[in-house]
Parts: structure tokens; sequence; C-alpha cells
């Protein structure tokens, strides 16, 4: 059984339309959502086709790239750059945003 988080998987591709749709559904059912945010795995952000995708999807939907966030777990990031922990958001490119899980905030106070 593939998973989410398997970098040929076609899962995670199709959270993301699911979740894209969605959103679009519920402003054209008159709802006021700002923006929606998606968990991706590093591995689907290392793969060559998923700015294609990102782009087919919004296409799709109609949505502008301003009303998705990808987030990727800090601790996904370090440990693909194989150091051990952290929690929380981050990646791009572009980012308009980077948060920082307080615990990660910490660890690099604590190691400057």
């Amino acid at each position: 059984m593939k998973c989410a988080s398997d970098p040929d998987s076609e899962i995670g591709d199709w959270v993301l339309a699911q979740a894209c749709r969605q959103l679009a559904d519920w402003r054209r059912a008159g709802l006021t959502v700002p923006v929606i945010a998606v968990n991706v795995a590093v591995q689907q952000l290392e793969r060559a086709t998923m700015l294609t995708v990102v782009r087919r999807v919004l296409d799709d939907t109609g949505i502008s790239p301003g009303d998705l966030e990808l987030e990727v777990t800090e601790s996904d990031i370090l440990r693909a750059a194989g150091c051990r922990y952290a929690q929380g958001y981050l990646f791009g490119p572009p980012m308009d945003a980077v948060s920082l899980g307080l615990k990660l905030t910490h660890w690099l106070m604590a190691a400057r």
C-alpha cells in the first residue's frame, strides 16, 4: 500500500487537489475562507513534478497561489537534512511567511 510520504505516491497530489477543490466549493457557497493549508511531505517537495502539480491544481480549481499554504514540519525538514528534532512549519519557494515552532526556536537560541 502506498502512503502520502512515498515520493512516487499520487495520494499526496490527490489530497492537495481535494483541499483546493473544497476551498473553491466553500467560496462558491458564499463562505469566507481566506486560505487553505495542506500538509505535504518533504519527499513531495523534492519531486521534480511538484511545481507542475501545484500549478495544475490551482488552474483546475481557480484559486490563486496566495490562497494555498503548503506546510511541512521542521522535524521532517531537519530529518531530511540529517538532523534529529523539531516541530512546526517551514518551506517555499517563494515564501511569504515562515513559522517556526517554539521548541525549534528555543533550540536555535540555545545553540548560539
